[in-house]
């Protein structure tokens, strides 16, 4: 069995191996794509861009060396609402402004912009507030998510 190489024309990650499954390019009985790659390949592959990228989050978002800054940072605030909707919104709000404070003390940032992060806030602000506007329509009185 071939390693996968990043040019396979076919299946450059896992994703596409899984989407050309379901179309039918694969040889199921040995459990490869055509191109001769291996879904452990393909596994491997998406593990490597996996932590390529917590590393460019990581690095905007908590402080050097403690990965779990921007987590604890928003643990406290969360702690102040006892509707769990409202803590779902609250921890993502300050997930964000703890990746600002990194960013508006030196850090330059790797991922998306302090820009993207300001209208992140502006979209999570917007769609809490209307949220409570309309939650009579989609949630019981006893915060239980009903669909």
């Amino acid at each position: 069995m071939n390693e996968h190489k990043e040019s396979c024309p076919k299946h450059p990650n896992y994703l596409s191996w899984i989407s050309a499954r379901a179309g039918g390019s694969i040889d199921l009985g040995r459990g490869e794509c055509n191109c001769g790659v291996t879904p452990k390949n393909h596994y491997e592959t998406l593990m490597k861009e996996a932590m390529e990228l917590h590393e460019r989050k990581a690095h905007d978002y908590s402080k050097e060396g403690d990965k779990f800054s921007n987590f604890t940072r928003a643990a406290e605030p969360v702690s102040w609402f006892k509707n769990p909707i409202d803590q779902v919104f609250i921890c993502m709000i300050m997930i964000k402004i703890a990746r600002l404070a990194e960013l508006r003390n030196g850090k330059e940032a790797k991922n998306e912009s302090k820009r993207d992060s300001h209208i992140d806030l502006i979209n999570y602000s917007a769609l809490w507030g209307s949220f409570h506007e309309g939650q009579d329509n989609l949630i019981s009185k006893d915060t239980t998510f009903k669909l």
